[in-house]
């Protein structure tokens, strides 16, 4: 009599893997989707590379804000049509910089076995810090890099779990770990500075001078 397995359901296919392996059927079901290839987990030094990369991305899309109110107190064609593209480029780079930001979160939370949905754990006092205590902005900063931090330096799952197989961990080269955390580092305090320094003075005086015309 042939064993039947019953495929299409996480209890059929967690009994079909306490078969092949009975440590990962301790796992849980696969979370990866039917002819999913592609990988669900970032190992640290991945993370830290793609993460840097979106942290200088908002750096640059703050520097086009800047230039954006520079023009917004002139009516010439040639300031509108600036102002256009300027706010196109920015839109661009904010949609890149969330799409990345959500893919390297979630496949780093992924590594340690750990669901996507814990993004919203860091998003909600973020914001709430964000829009009730705007005076304490340093706290702001401070509970993203610490996020940053952790999930840089955080060990993943040294064995295959629900999403996938492990990453080849011979690849988190530390020199290279501690340059790229550092440099997201680096531009997510950048991005604090330059906005409080730079942006929000423009800001006030382009209102101010646009209130005496």
């Amino acid at each position: 009599m042939g064993k039947k397995v019953f495929r299409g359901s996480f209890c059929g296919e967690a009994a079909t893997r306490s078969f092949q392996n009975p440590s990962a059927a301790a796992q849980g079901p696969s979370y990866r989707r039917a002819g999913e290839t592609g990988p669900t987990r970032r190992n640290r030094l991945e993370f830290a590379c793609v993460g840097a990369l979106w942290q200088g991305l908002g750096l640059i899309s703050l520097v086009l804000q800047t230039l954006v109110l520079g023009n917004s107190a002139s009516l010439s064609a040639g300031a509108l049509f600036s102002n256009l593209l300027l706010s196109l480029v920015q839109l661009a780079l904010s949609i890149l910089m969330a799409w990345l930001a959500f893919a390297s979160f979630s496949r780093r939370l992924h590594d340690m076995n750990l669901s996507a949905w814990w993004i919203a754990g860091y998003i909600i006092p973020v914001t709430g810090v964000s829009l009730f205590f705007q005076e304490k902005w340093w706290l702001f900063t401070l509970l993203g890099l610490i996020v940053w931090l952790f999930l840089c330096f955080k060990k993943g799952s040294p064995d295959e779990n629900r999403f996938g197989s492990v990453t080849v961990r011979g690849q988190e080269k530390k020199p290279l770990l501690i340059v790229f955390a550092v440099l997201g580092l680096l531009f997510a305090v950048g991005q604090t500075v330059y906005s409080r320094c730079v942006l929000m003075p423009r800001a006030l005086a382009v209102t101010q001078q646009m209130q005496f015309k």
